[in-house]
């Protein structure tokens, strides 16, 4: 997980240049992020290692079929706007 502080930090610096950031939504993701974290921070210290373990990986489960299903869906319809293209030609 360590990865993701550079690789964050590169990406700010990257869309920040781009001028892709709209400080607005970003200073509520940033509230909103402190607040889930310490909450999560809470929550997390109140409960069993093995229980916490084991919601944690339930959650990157359900995180992956997610993403699975983000990414056949999303292949699905390039397929039919690619169809719906290749008929009007």
């Amino acid at each position: 997980m360590i990865f993701f502080i550079p690789a964050s930090l590169i990406a700010i610096y990257v869309n920040y240049k781009n001028k892709l950031i709209d400080f607005k939504i970003a200073k509520k993701c940033i509230f909103v992020g402190i607040v889930g974290s310490l909450i999560g921070s809470f929550l997390a210290s109140k409960i069993d290692n093995q229980h916490l373990k084991r919601y944690f990986g339930i959650f990157l489960i359900i995180i992956a079929i997610n993403g699975i299903y983000t990414f056949i869906s999303q292949y699905k319809n390039n397929k039919k706007s690619q169809n719906k293209n290749t008929s009007k030609k």
